[in-house]
């Protein structure tokens, strides 16, 4: 039995690319009845989190971008500096980034 894709999701960070959950086995009607019942959010055409995904990890879905620097350094639990705010990486071709208080790398 395979695992609900949910839960998949969850232990990937609570994040997935459309592609990825394919790639996995699931279909496209599965996703979109994950997004119905309230266990998936689609925050970008190819991008799903989960409600339990962090901040972090949602605003990275959000420009198809990355956790990166001073977010990631916190997330592993090595020193980092006082920033509150979300560093990314993301594509130079990049667009739809939104007006969030992030460092966009």
């Amino acid at each position: 039995m395979r695992t609900p894709l949910d839960m998949w999701m969850r232990q990937r960070g609570g994040v997935a690319h459309s592609r990825d959950l394919r790639t996995a086995g699931y279909s496209v009607h599965e996703m979109r009845s994950a997004v119905e019942a309230g266990r998936a959010e689609r925050v970008r055409r190819s991008w799903l989190v989960t409600p339990q995904c962090s901040r972090a990890h949602r605003a990275a879905a959000e420009v198809s971008g990355r956790v990166t620097c001073v977010t990631a350094a916190k997330r592993l639990g090595l020193w980092s500096t006082d920033d509150p705010r979300v560093h990314l990486a993301i594509p130079s071709t990049s667009s739809r980034i939104g007006d969030h208080d992030h460092v966009l790398h």
